[in-house]
């Protein structure tokens, strides 16, 4: 008998089928169960279908059904159908209709109008495989859509109001004062890692990171993350998770932020769909035993902020210039920097030579003026000991700026009080809902409750900062207490050793606390002393000073009456120091 030949009518044609994936958490996607019964329920459904072949798969990891997904693969997905990377007739096979989607069912529906239009056709596995090519292909369709919407929402709203009755459940004990904690079997554990929790006494008890984390709060108030970081690095600190590796900075900012060090413990909302979690704003206190006190706690914070509007040290390793981020030029008010030479002397030693330059013209040879001078420390020391202080710290100025100070904390604290209120608001919403078991609309103001702590915490660093303004009014000496603490303070770091780095930083971030700012004339090396504003940028904003004669930065007196010297700054853009009418302030252009 001869062979039948099979002719291309014989031959099925084969159609393309692309798959859809999708967990909503992370830890589903490591767990990898849900995965893979999706991955079973397309094996079956290609067996059932040996006219498709699977042409490409996509998967959402992490990325809840309720319109998360549509920024993610399955909006990749749309935007390919869109732009006809498949025929007409291809399938998109997903495990049951909770998968394909959550949202309300206006946008579920508007999604499968969208997919019919663009001549795809979509296939549930749990519905037995059946192709839908469109809404109406079957009288039943749409009752059957809408029946699984129904259920997929039942099952998405289920599970949010669990997450949200569980963090509940936790809030409300946490505040009556109970202990809902477990025993410590990992690094991993839902308190500090520097506590212990026994479950039959139902206590905490600090262990061998108590001691660094305390230092480390001690260290932050006078030195920057970098700095403490680098102090415990010498002591052997190593890191929780992997103790190989030392200490990073990324864990002292995060240590310094925690409210736990002073018993508090901050709460935590579950981001829909991607398993992270974002602080609320709000905090419980006395959960756990403090280490170290709210006021110590607070007074870090300040330090903090003070360093980030430049108020506090500057550490480097060697601290050449002394005066570093307190130098400041006259034509332009951005800070002066300072570079180092070397020379080889006839013998073969090394001569080191010492420059100051304007930084904006360092960065930018056609910006401001390219004169540099030699770097003198000890003029600098000198006439900051010589100068009048107790002329320049008069009652009247500091009254003045300390009434400036407090009017603005009173602005901003009212903006605080009424971000509070906003926030106390939708609590008590939420908590009239939870009572009346509308779980779901308690849900939907969390996000409203999010944005007004957002609100409140930005009001609470203003009030923060404004507090730490006037503070440092109210301690700041006035007349010859001040003069005596600054030449004192002067004349003690003179006789330590100048060269040691500890003794120089100290030097440094006195400087920044008390404001003390220098600016030069690289042209001529005139320079003024005086306590000033630094904006955040690094330029100097304001310099209040008193009637004085101008120094000489190391320069030969006669210079400063060169006609030639003058002629160069009077041609150079920019102005130099601009007195009010009171002698006292200079401003800047």
């Amino acid at each position: 008998m001869a062979p039948t030949t099979k002719t291309a009518a014989d031959v099925p044609i084969q159609k393309l089928a692309v798959s859809y994936q999708r967990v909503s958490t992370k830890h589903q996607a490591i767990d990898r169960s849900g995965i893979d019964r999706q991955e079973q329920a397309l094996q079956h459904w290609l067996v059932q279908h040996p006219d498709y072949v699977l042409d490409e798969r996509f998967q959402d990891l992490g990325l809840s059904g309720a319109g998360k997904h549509k920024t993610g693969a399955f909006g990749r997905f749309l935007e390919l159908g869109a732009a006809g990377r498949w025929p007409p007739g291809t399938c998109l096979v997903v495990e049951s209709f909770s998968r394909f989607s959550r949202e309300p069912l206006d946008d579920a529906l508007l999604t499968l109008i969208q997919l019919g239009k663009l001549g795809l056709c979509i296939s549930f596995c749990d519905w037995n495989g059946e192709i839908l090519k469109s809404l109406d292909s079957d009288p039943s369709t749409p009752y059957k859509i809408i029946g699984a919407h129904n259920q997929a929402r039942l099952e998405f709203e289920a599970k949010r109001d669990r997450s949200l009755g569980a963090s509940t459940k936790m809030r409300t004990d946490l505040k009556a004062g109970l202990k809902p904690f477990k025993s410590r079997t990992s690094s991993k554990a839902p308190y500090p890692f520097w506590l212990d929790f026994d479950e039959t006494t139902n206590k905490f008890q600090t262990n061998n990171h108590a001691d660094w984390v305390k230092l480390a709060f001690e260290l932050s108030e006078t030195m920057g993350a970098v700095t403490v970081t680098r102090h415990l690095q010498e002591r052997g600190v190593m890191q929780i998770k992997d103790p190989s590796k030392r200490i990073s900075r990324a864990t002292i900012d995060n240590l310094l932020r925690n409210p736990a060090v002073y018993g508090g413990r901050a709460l935590y909302k579950k981001t829909e769909g991607n398993g992270y979690h974002i602080k609320t704003g709000e905090v419980i206190e006395g959960v756990y035993p403090p280490l170290i006190t709210k006021e110590q706690f607070d007074a870090v914070h300040q330090a903090i902020e003070l360093r980030a509007v430049r108020l506090a040290s500057i550490s480097t390793k060697c601290l050449s210039n002394l005066f570093q981020g307190r130098l400041f030029c006259s034509c332009c008010n951005s800070v002066i920097t300072f570079s180092r030479t070397v020379a080889k002397a006839p013998d073969g030693s090394k001569n080191f030579y010492d420059y100051i330059c304007c930084g904006t013209n360092r960065k930018d040879r056609k910006v401001c003026t390219k004169a540099r001078l030699r770097y003198r420390e000890d003029i600098l020391l000198g006439r900051l000991q010589d100068f009048r202080w107790s002329n320049y710290f008069n009652d009247d100025k500091q009254q003045l700026q300390l009434n400036q100070a407090i009017q603005n904390q009173l602005k901003v604290e009212a903006t605080r009080a009424d971000a509070k209120r906003n926030v106390q608001q939708i609590k008590e919403q939420i908590r009239d809902y939870l009572k009346q078991q509308k779980l779901a609309i308690a849900g939907m103001l969390e996000d409203d409750l999010q944005r007004a702590n957002d609100e409140l915490a930005r009001a609470e660093k203003l009030v923060s900062a404004a507090q730490v303004q006037a503070d440092l009014l109210r301690r700041k000496p006035t007349g010859a207490d001040a003069a005596a603490a600054i030449q004192k303070q002067i004349a003690d770091f003179l006789a330590t050793d100048r060269s040691k780095v500890e003794n120089r930083q100290a030097f440094n971030r006195w400087l920044h606390k008390q404001g003390i700012v220098c600016v030069i004339e690289l042209e001529t090396g005139r320079f003024e002393l005086g306590t000033g504003t630094v904006a955040g940028n690094g330029e100097l904003q304001e310099l209040n000073q008193v009637m004085d004669d101008a120094a000489l930065f190391g320069l030969d007196p006669a210079s400063i009456l060169c006609e030639a010297k003058a002629e160069v700054f009077k041609a150079h853009k920019g102005s130099f120091l601009k007195r009010s009418d009171n002698g006292k302030t200079i401003m800047f252009r």
